[in-house]
């Protein structure tokens, strides 16, 4: 009520209120109209920004060897542009080959996400979560980018690893398991997906998903437990890990 006061007399005709948010709950209960989506930028824009946050006021054409480098690591940061200004700061120290080759190659700027940008606030969310809806959420850091799983196939994925534990409610596992998505989905940790029909059926089947940056933070979170093999690169592997992708 406070915020909405100075909007009330009729000389605010016109101004509006924007509501940021990552909890799509939260944007659906305060909203009069429907949520905006923010996906990564594009690959043009984000090229164009990426230069600009490596090369400052250096003069871009004197740099044409390292334009192809750059453009694999653009690629790696998926059009996250907090993730652009991380690797920046580190390949701004360096304009080299071998010093863009090098972390092409490592992925430093991962390290830095967890103590600048995004992460911290996401690590707080995360952290908020209860204990079975964190286990949930970083286990699906196994998946690959943009990988649409069905709510069926991943819930008997979760009661396979024992995430569910039978309470005093009633309910099977699968509708606790379906229980745990939706509260993954208003709390912005996964993405409904639009509805896909099931090969041998005419029935449709809801699928989710985990934007960029979600994906990138669960790996973060998860890398005590489960491994990633990307293509041929194999990063160093803990020796706590039990699930392997």
């Amino acid at each position: 009520n406070n915020l909405l006061a100075p909007f009330k007399p009729n000389n605010a005709k016109g101004s509006m209120v924007l509501v940021t948010t990552r909890i799509p709950s939260v944007a659906k209960k305060r909203g009069t109209t429907g949520p905006i989506n923010l996906d990564g930028l594009k690959n043009d824009d984000f090229w164009l920004m990426f230069k600009a946050c490596a090369f400052g006021d250096e003069n871009y054409e004197e740099q044409e060897s390292l334009s192809g480098i750059g453009q694999k690591i653009a690629q790696k940061l998926k059009g996250n542009p907090l993730a652009a200004q991380t690797a920046a700061s580190i390949l701004r120290d360096h304009l080299s080959i071998e010093h863009w080759t090098r972390n092409l190659r490592n992925e430093y700027w991962k390290s830095l996400q967890l103590t600048n940008g995004i992460m911290p606030a996401l690590k707080l969310c995360y952290e908020e979560l209860p204990f079975h809806l964190q286990q949930c959420f970083s286990y699906c850091s196994i998946f690959p980018y943009n990988y649409q799983f069905p709510i069926k196939e991943l819930v008997h994925m979760w009661i396979s690893q024992g995430f569910m534990k039978r309470d005093h409610s009633s309910g099977s596992l699968e509708e606790m398991g379906r229980s745990y998505v939706t509260e993954l989905v208003n709390l912005g940790f996964f993405e409904q997906v639009e509805e896909n029909e099931e090969v041998f059926s005419s029935s449709k089947q809801t699928s989710y998903d985990i934007n960029v940056l979600m994906h990138d933070f669960a790996r973060m979170v998860s890398r005590a437990e489960c491994g990633i093999v990307d293509g041929l690169q194999c990063n160093d592997m803990l020796s706590t890990v039990q699930h392997l992708a």
